[in-house]
């Protein structure tokens, strides 16, 4: 389960996503394009445009300041934990590139970068095995 599936709902999400994406649109073109309900999807454009998210004009859409700065803040929370998988994969590729060379200086160089790498990881359990990696 990814961090942002727990703490925000998946179609209101696509929704402001796509919004986002777009300058100005129609609720129809919205709900194909996020495989949902035309009902639904103007039940949660209501909804935005309560909350300050979006501005309905007559028949168009657009999204406001506030929408924007909200969905940049989900964006960010995704960002976070994508950062944290890609600095893991770096992580395990250079972990075993260290068991396999034979030269002492490379691979204290390629430790040193794993140290920087590893701020970014917060599964304790991972950090721990980690570092057991680098010590042995």
């Amino acid at each position: 389960m990814k961090l942002l599936d727990l703490f925000v709902k998946k179609k209101p999400y696509e929704l402001l996503s796509l919004l986002y994406s777009l300058e100005i649109t129609y609720p129809s073109f919205l709900s194909r394009s996020i495989n949902c309900s035309f009902a639904h999807t103007v039940d949660l454009l209501r909804l935005f445009e309560k909350l300050g998210l979006v501005e309905i004009q007559k028949s168009s859409l657009k999204i406001t300041e506030k929408g924007r700065r909200t969905f940049e803040i989900l964006k960010k929370l995704e960002n976070l934990e994508e950062d944290e998988e890609a600095s893991v994969k770096f992580i395990r590729r250079t972990i075993e590139r260290i068991r396999v060379e034979k030269s002492e200086e490379v691979r204290e160089r390629l430790k040193g970068y794993i140290r920087r790498e590893i701020k970014r990881v917060k599964d304790e359990s991972l950090r721990r095995w980690i570092e057991r990696e680098l010590n042995s």
